[in-house]
C-alpha cells in the first residue's frame, strides 16, 4: 500500500480537473498514467465524479415524485 502525499494529490487532483472527466477516464482505461499512486488517485476521482453525477441526477425523481403523491392527496380531499 502506497502513503499518500497530499502535496502530489493535490497537484494531480488539479489536473484531472484541467484535462475533464472524459480524457482521465480514457488515459486511465489505457493504463498510461504513471506514477501508479496517480493512476490510483484518478480512478478514484473518476468515482467521486460518478456518484456525484448519480446524486444529482436522482434529486429530480425525488421531487417528481414528492410532486405527484402531493398532487394524488390533494384530488383525493377535493374528491371527499
Amino acid at each position: 500500500m502506497w502513503r499518500r502525499n497530499t502535496k502530489d494529490e493535490a497537484k494531480w487532483l488539479a489536473q484531472f480537473k484541467r484535462l475533464g472527466r472524459g480524457r482521465v477516464r480514457y488515459l486511465a482505461q489505457k493504463n498510461t498514467i504513471s506514477p501508479k499512486q496517480k493512476q490510483v488517485t484518478a480512478e478514484r476521482w473518476l468515482r467521486e465524479q460518478d456518484d456525484g453525477d448519480e446524486r444529482r441526477e436522482r434529486w429530480p425523481l425525488a421531487l417528481g415524485i414528492t410532486a405527484a403523491i402531493i398532487a394524488l392527496a390533494s384530488l383525493l380531499v377535493m374528491l371527499e
